[in-house]
């Protein structure tokens, strides 16, 4: 079994069985790695998901990787811009705002502790490999990725609660696969995996 994984402090690095190099699963967006910056986004999810929680709702029901998440993803920022704060742009990845809508999500709808209830008992089925990731995470580990999301986005407490999951991420690799993500990435999957193991699979979108 050749499985590494290196800190999770700075950048991660997770090979599965089989897996040579940084090849395969790759984070095509690139995360805003600044505190300031992950912090502003953090809040504009909040205040999103306040404002119109069906329209985040939404938007976690699809494939971030797909052209309609893509399409819907510039909707729901521009029509929340107001949420921004001083009218100022958020540069932003597709993965980073859908782990910061689930966190705010999971804050809003479900109750503390109720990860570790629904993981004993759920089996969603992932709407892309990356979620499928985090629900292995999730179910695993329910309160540690809890604990994750307790904290402050780029703390020093985020990193301790990060280490407490690093001996079950690479078993959550598919086998043959590399992921190579920074720190809000891995977070972000965290999220998005605790919101589904919550939330169910979703609905596919009627025709």
């Amino acid at each position: 079994m050749n499985r590494v994984i290196r800190t999770l402090s700075t950048t991660l690095v997770v090979m599965a069985a089989g897996a040579a190099g940084v090849s395969g699963l790759q984070a095509k967006d690139r995360a805003p790695s600044e505190p300031l910056a992950l912090e502003a986004l953090h809040n504009f999810a909040a205040c999103a998901v306040k404002r119109t929680p069906e329209g985040a709702l939404k938007l976690l029901s699809l494939d971030p990787e797909s052209p309609e998440f893509q399409k819907a993803r510039l909707r729901f920022a521009k029509g929340h811009s107001m949420c921004a704060g001083g009218g100022n742009r958020l540069g932003f990845s597709g993965l980073i705002l859908s782990g910061d809508l689930a966190e705010a999500v999971i804050a809003t709808k479900y109750p503390a502790g109720g990860l570790v209830a629904a993981a004993a008992r759920a089996n969603p089925t992932p709407v892309n490999t990356v979620e499928a990731i985090g629900i292995c995470v999730a179910k695993a580990k329910p309160a540690q990725v809890s604990a994750v999301l307790a904290t402050v986005p780029a703390s020093e407490a985020e990193v301790a609660a990060l280490q407490s999951t690093a001996d079950v991420l690479p078993g959550c690799v598919p086998a043959g696969k590399t992921i190579k993500l920074n720190r809000p990435a891995v977070r972000a999957i965290y999220a998005l995996g605790a919101y589904r193991v919550l939330a169910g699979t979703p609905e596919k979108p009627k025709a």
